[in-house]
């Protein structure tokens, strides 16, 4: 295909995407720019996803859309030599009139998509070079929502890199012929050229010889550059879509694993990629080159390829059982050192408090003891791994002098018109270079197989929990995006804790109206908090239904429903980092915003004191902020997001009764929906309604109910 031909295909294939996403006549807004070119950005990554505008207006637009729209992205600079450097769907942003675009490759050529008139041209770096914002995006795929085996995700792995696949492929194909020429060519030595003395014809050999060496690290150069892309870029791919997936799973997945097992778990889903990917590439590879070999043998002498297949059959068992005995070991010695470094972990977060209650002996012992069981594991795993080294060292020389003596049994036995045969002596010279060669493959194979074999089934068992986790049903693609009014409604609702004795709510039924204020309050463990957690999704219903503006909440799209919230906890943790990093939480937010949330929450004029300001560091169990400050950074957290609901449980009992009514009334001025978990009277009584959780259900009471000696005694409990 001429330049010509393949620039008309692409065009083609922009002209379908914009048939198949209905792209009639330029975007009539902002906004749908933004949308037509995120889409055409998946749609290049082979991803088929609904997109919604964001609720919220930005400067940093195309930001919140692909956060609202949960897409994977990176902020990164545009390459300098963009020309001559392979790159991924980057979507770029045009200084003149903000609009962004999709540069991307397309058999190795630059080509630009652009947002206001969905024209596709090639790019020319130079033209654009002083058009384009340096910063850009970088967009990646997520996992199938369903995954059934391994292969599920090696073909997700290898789904965009096919080019280098079939470049790889070649490669081999290239090997195997080159390596194949090599006994073929010494058969024709001994058998034509040596015994005829043919001076030109042996310098034409040995050039030949040559040729195919040089031909021969061409290839291998190939095969090994190919192995490298495929294992680089996939493993960005799928490290990226793992911890997509993983932070897409409910809370209750993470309470059933330690950190430290969770971390180890993650770590063997690319383990287990780079095993299956690079790994059973190299093995495949390897048995590939063994097997031609072994029909050039066959070829030359059939008795003595069946006694080499039979030695290689021998060896594969004896390997089999090593790798198959491996495996509880492996897996045992996997789950030993994640349950070592959670360990080490939770001793280090808490170091201050061991320290304080003189717990350090105890802690000692306790690492000591699973240091020895980790110390046991290893020794007897290492027992079998150097099984299979001495195996795979002395299995080659013993498997030689097997043959080798069958090849001297079999001369020996012939007849002595048949050993003066140069074309016998010959065969057998070819026999014996292709036999070195086919036993070198073999147990590179075997060798490879028994490392891939026990780790792959172990990361698998390891790695499966994740990747088989259902993600939580608001990430459907079909999932409903609500811009919320906090219109909240519990009906008829039923939940039980798993492994409780009884239902925590039976029946329970709430409203909350949209823009007023609602208290809960209640004894401990009546299940305040909990209302807070299922309207999060964080729980599961057992029955009874969540609506939220008449939608069920299992219907809706959880990300962009809990971006729609506002969460203070009473034991506000904060990210290590910078204040400024503590309230935006990561997100986009310009100064003016952080500091208008922070007066909001009564704390801008004590920053501000501050020698850093914003800037000023947080550190873990840091005392450089009091804990009413650390509570009001935390209000500034969740009011910066201007969130349509606001969710507080006991989130002012640090504050003094001042600062209370500031923030309260800053509050009130935002007109949002509220739900309060309070013990303090005079935030009960500012409430527009109140419910009591007793009994297993909410009961709606007024102010006259709140009887002061009834509130007393719940305080105190």
């Amino acid at each position: 295909m001429n330049r010509s031909d393949s620039k008309k295909a692409v065009l083609q294939q922009a002209l379908n995407i914009k048939e198949s996403l209905r792209f009639d006549n330029a975007p009539q807004t902002y906004s749908d720019s933004i949308e037509t070119v995120v889409q055409f950005a998946l749609r290049r990554l082979n991803v088929a996803k609904r997109l919604s505008a964001p609720t919220r207006k930005s400067s940093n637009t195309i930001v919140h859309f692909l956060d609202y729209n949960d897409i994977l992205y990176r902020r990164v600079l545009i390459p300098d030599d963009i020309d001559k450097k392979e790159h991924v769907v980057l979507v770029v942003k045009e200084f003149d009139n903000d609009v962004y675009h999709v540069v991307y490759q397309e058999k190795r050529k630059d080509y630009i998509f652009l947002g206001n008139t969905f024209e596709v041209k090639l790019f020319d770096p130079e033209e654009w070079k002083s058009k384009l914002d340096l910063n850009c995006f970088e967009l990646y795929p997520s996992l199938p929502a369903k995954i059934n085996n391994a292969f599920d995700v090696l073909s997700f792995s290898f789904k965009q890199e096919y080019l280098a696949l079939i470049a790889l492929v070649i490669a081999t194909a290239v090997v195997t012929i080159f390596n194949l020429s090599i006994p073929l060519l010494t058969k024709f030595l001994v058998s034509t050229v040596l015994p005829q003395n043919q001076t030109t014809l042996l310098l034409e050999s040995l050039i030949l010889i040559l040729l195919i060496g040089l031909g021969l690290v061409c290839a291998n150069f190939l095969q090994i550059n190919m192995l490298l892309r495929l294992e680089t870029l996939t493993d960005l791919r799928l490290q990226t879509s793992v911890w997509d997936r993983l932070l897409k799973l409910p809370v209750q997945f993470f309470n059933k694993y330690s950190v430290g097992d969770l971390a180890s778990r993650v770590n063997s889903i690319s383990a287990l990629r780079q095993l299956l990917g690079s790994g059973a590439i190299s093995t495949l590879l390897s048995g590939v080159f063994a097997a031609s070999y072994f029909v050039l043998m066959y070829q030359y002498n059939a008795r003595l390829a069946n006694y080499a297949l039979i030695t290689s059959i021998i060896s594969i068992t004896i390997v089999g059982i090593l790798a198959f005995r491996l495996i509880d070991f492996q897996f045992k010695l996997q789950e030993n050192e994640a349950d070592i470094a959670n360990f080490a972990l939770q001793s280090l977060i808490g170091v201050a408090q061991l320290k304080t209650s003189g717990s350090t002996p105890y802690v000692f012992l306790q690492w000591l003891n699973r240091i020895s069981r980790l110390t046991k594991i290893k020794l007897h795993s290492l027992k079998i791994d150097n099984s299979l080294d001495i195996f795979s060292q002395i299995s080659i020389p013993i498997s030689s002098t097997i043959i080798y003596s069958a090849v001297v049994i079999n001369v020996l036995s012939s007849n002595d018109e048949s050993t003066s045969n140069q074309a016998a002596v010959a065969s057998i010279v070819a026999f014996v270079s292709a036999y070195s060669a086919y036993n070198s493959k073999v147990n590179e194979a075997i060798t490879q197989l028994a490392n891939i074999l026990p780790n792959s089934i172990v990361l698998w068992k390891r790695a499966s929990p994740i990747l088989f986790a259902d993600v939580e049903s608001g990430y459907d693609p079909k999932a409903i995006v609500l811009k919320s009014q906090g219109n909240i409604r519990f009906e008829k609702v039923k939940f039980q804790y798993q492994g409780a004795p009884e239902p925590l709510f039976e029946n329970l039924n709430l409203i909350v109206r949209p823009g007023e204020h609602t208290a809960l309050t209640g004894q401990s463990g009546c299940g305040k908090t909990t209302i807070f957690r299922l309207l999060l999704s964080f729980e599961n219903l057992n029955s009874g239904t969540i609506l939220i503006d008449d939608v069920p909440l299992n219907q809706l799209s959880i990300r962009n429903f809990r971006r729609q919230i506002g969460v203070v906890m009473q034991n506000a943790q904060l990210n290590p980092g910078t204040i400024y990093e503590a309230v935006t939480g990561g997100l986009p937010y310009e100064e003016e915003e952080v500091w208008h949330a922070l007066e909001l929450a009564n704390i801008a004029e004590s920053i501000n004191e501050m020698p850093m300001k914003l800037e000023t560091i947080l550190t873990q169990g840091s005392s450089a902020i009091s804990g009413g400050q650390r509570q009001r950074i935390a209000i500034a957290r969740a009011l910066i997001t201007k969130p349509k609901i606001l969710l507080m449980d006991e989130a002012t009992s640090a504050l003094d009764n001042e600062s209370q009514q500031i923030i309260t009334k800053n509050i009130d001025s935002m007109h949002l929906t509220r739900i309060t978990i309070a013990h303090r009277l005079s935030t009960i009584l500012s409430a527009d309604h109140i419910y009591r959780i007793q009994n297993k259900q909410a009961i709606k009471i007024s102010v006259d109910d709140l009887e002061r000696g009834d509130y007393e005694e719940s305080e105190n409990k």
